[in-house]
Parts: C-alpha cells; sequence; structure tokens
C-alpha cells in the first residue's frame, strides 16, 4: 500500500525553495507514494513542471488571499481576515520583527483558517513558518523545512518554538544551517536533520542548450558576469551594482546580467542609472530557463548578505563557472576557496576585489573549472534521505 504524502508550499514561482521542491518531486518514486500538493495561491511558471503523478489539491480562497496585499483581503470580502492582518502587521512593526508578521497572524487568525480534511502518513511544510502543518494538517509526521541562515531571520523566537517543538523533524539544507538551530534552540538538537537542496543535472543541461535571446552581447570580448536572485535585500544585487561601478571606474571591460525579480526591482535600476553603468549591468527580469546564461556566463557571482543554501550556487557548479560568493554562514559549505571558486569579504569591496581577481587571473579561473569538472552531485543519495525521513 502506498504511503500518503502532503507537501506544502506558497506557491511555485521562480525560487531557490520551490526549484529544490521541484527536483525532489520529479525524482520521487511513485509506486511507493501517493503525493498530493497543497499551494496557497496556483501561481508561478515552475507549476508547469509538475510530474503528473502529482494532485495538485484544490485552492482555497482564504490561503491564496495571504499572497496578495491587505487591501485586497478586504476587497475580497474577508474583512475578518484583513483586520487580523493589519494586526499582525502592526504587531510585528511595532516589535521591529518584520517576519514575525506571518507568525503573528497564525496566532490572531487561526480560527478563521480552514483545516486539510484528508490524513496522511506524512506531511512535510516547505515554507516557514510552519503552523499550517502543525494547526490545520492530520498527519502521522510532520517535518519543516528550513531554506534560510535562521539566525539572521527577525521572528518571535519563543513563539515560534512552540510551533517548531511540534514538529517530527526539521530539515536543514546546509551544516552551518544546522549549527545555527542548534545554537538558538539546543531543546530541539536531535530533531534537526540536514538534507541539501537538489537538482535536476540531466534536465538542467538539457535546457542550457536553448538559445541566448541576448546572443549578441554574450559573442562580445567583455567579461560576461552572472547573478540570478530575488530582488530582494537579503541577496546584495544593491552591493553588485555598487561593485559593478567600482569595475568599470578601475576600466574593465565586462556585462553583467542580472536575472530575478522582486521590490528592489525600481530601487536598483535607478542606481544602475544614476552610476552610469546601463551598459555594463543589465537586469533580464524573470526567467523561467536562466540555464542558457549559466552555461555561457565566465564568472557566476552571488551577493548575497545572508543565504541557507544558495541553490543557484550548486546550478552554477553544474556548468564548471568560476564563482565569487559573499562570505555568509554557509558559504564554505558550497564553495571551497582557492580550489573551485572564491568566498570574498561579504561587503560591496569584498565582491568587487573578487570579480577583479579573477577578471585579471585567467589561469585561477582555469583552475577552478577544472576544479570543478571532478564534482559529483548524488541526487539519488538525497532522494534516499527523504524517503528515510518518511
Amino acid at each position: 500500500m502506498k504511503k500518503k504524502v502532503l507537501f506544502i508550499m506558497y506557491n511555485l514561482e521562480l525560487g531557490g525553495a520551490e526549484k529544490s521542491l521541484i527536483s525532489i518531486l520529479n525524482n520521487m518514486d511513485y509506486t511507493r507514494y501517493e503525493i498530493d500538493l497543497f499551494l496557497y495561491e496556483h501561481s508561478g511558471e515552475l507549476i508547469e513542471q509538475l510530474p503528473k503523478e502529482v494532485t495538485l489539491l484544490p485552492e482555497i480562497k482564504k490561503y491564496a488571499t495571504l499572497c496578495g496585499s491587505t487591501k485586497k483581503t478586504f476587497k475580497d470580502g474577508y474583512i475578518r481576515l484583513g483586520i487580523v492582518r493589519t494586526i499582525s502587521k502592526y504587531h510585528a512593526n511595532f516589535r521591529k520583527l518584520p517576519l514575525a508578521y506571518d507568525q503573528y497572524l497564525y496566532r490572531y487568525g487561526s480560527k478563521l483558517m480552514e483545516k486539510l480534511s484528508k490524513e496522511y502518513d506524512t506531511a512535510i511544510s516547505n515554507i516557514w513558518p510552519h503552523n499550517l502543518v502543525v494547526e490545520k494538517v492530520k498527519a502521522r509526521r510532520k517535518i519543516g523545512w528550513i531554506h534560510t541562515d535562521y539566525s539572521q531571520m527577525k521572528v518571535d523566537y519563543d513563539m515560534d518554538f512552540k510551533i517548531l517543538n511540534k514538529l517530527d523533524l526539521i530539515v536543514a539544507v546546509s551544516n552551518q544551517c544546522k549549527e545555527v538551530m542548534d545554537k538558538i534552540y539546543p531543546q530541539l538538537k536531535s530533531k534537526i536533520v540536514i538534507i541539501e537542496n537538489i537538482v535536476l543535472k540531466d534536465v538542467i543541461t538539457k535546457l542550457a542548450e536553448e538559445p541566448l535571446k541576448e546572443i549578441n552581447e554574450f559573442k562580445s570580448r567583455d567579461i560576461k558576469l552572472l547573478t540570478v536572485a530575488r530582488l530582494h535585500p537579503e541577496k546584495g544585487v544593491d552591493r553588485a551594482v555598487e561593485a559593478a561601478k567600482k569595475l568599470k571606474d578601475e576600466g574593465k571591460n565586462f556585462k553583467w546580467f542580472i536575472i530575478g525579480y522582486g521590490a528592489q526591482e525600481k530601487e536598483l535600476l535607478k542606481r544602475v542609472k544614476e552610476l552610469g553603468i546601463e551598459k555594463e549591468v543589465r537586469f533580464l527580469g524573470k526567467k523561467i530557463n536562466p540555464y542558457p546564461y549559466f552555461k555561457s556566463c565566465d564568472i557566476y557571482v552571488q551577493p548575497s548578505r545572508y543565504e541557507g543554501k544558495a541553490i543557484t550556487i550548486t546550478e552554477a557548479k553544474l556548468f564548471n563557472k568560476p564563482i565569487v560568493i559573499t562570505d555568509y554562514n554557509s558559504a564554505k559549505d558550497q564553495i571551497d576557496h582557492g580550489k573551485n571558486g572564491l568566498v570574498v569579504e561579504n561587503s560591496t569591496q569584498g565582491i568587487y576585489e573578487g570579480i577583479k581577481e579573477l577578471m585579471e587571473n585567467a589561469t585561477i579561473m582555469e583552475k577552478f573549472e577544472e576544479s570543478l569538472k571532478k564534482d559529483v552531485i548524488n541526487t539519488i543519495s538525497y532522494i534516499e534521505k527523504i524517503y528515510s525521513l518518511m
């Protein structure tokens, strides 16, 4: 008899956690498992990549409205829920804990939210906070995923402990993420396990064969830099822009392609114009298939202020690209400094110096490329770990 498993996610927009989930679902053994997926909102380009064996549960309008604005919640007729969202936002701002908004939303609005009717052997929450899987799902085993550096999250830690303590297991995506969680919640140490984000190498390398829209720019002799990230402060794209200005002032010839979308987009475009680097820095927006750009770039740059474990680094490594990565907590879990990439100071200056070093030393770039060719990503072992959780 197949085991019944539920996965939970907000939506399937382009993002590291979402791509990791898609990779998991495309590697599952459907002769052993019956998989349901609950999305708060049926949106996102990655929905097209769901395997046919996965049952996408019907959207529940009250959950879907949480992915939009509070104004839309009122407009859709959910007055009480809109009031709860307003109070939660005020409470989070008053305590200067912006990410605690979702925690307060569940605290004050839990009774307004529906339970999922089906019962499961295992329920896996791929999103934080994990209130839905704890409070609204029937399952013999409940698991929550932590995709980021938890120490950088401005949350109500006491409130979150009460939820995390009700999970059977907590998955951290890197050694460093687990160490951080162990330090914050030593009482939960035995519950926390490590499973890295996985990627589908065969699928990705095939997608990389698609033609580039900007093919003429990639044919130029300029050094091609690539960053793929959400345009949010934690991803540090604002620092990439400032580093680009420094490189231009040094007389370096380069094009820096940035793939992504988010709240900082207008601000970043304005800054690029102010600095006069429109020819050097190109924002390409959202790309459902960024892999031709990975294949065609010369250097991949991850300018993040903090990360759990950036799936984009794993993707860049698949294409044997020299990598410059800022020294956030889990950076050294992904890059062996001086062997297959550079782990630089977590600052604008560090990003600039790392890129400059590679630009001026083709021998180092070749060394990194040769080292990366020897790396092996064992997707099967990751999936076996996931089976063991169930």
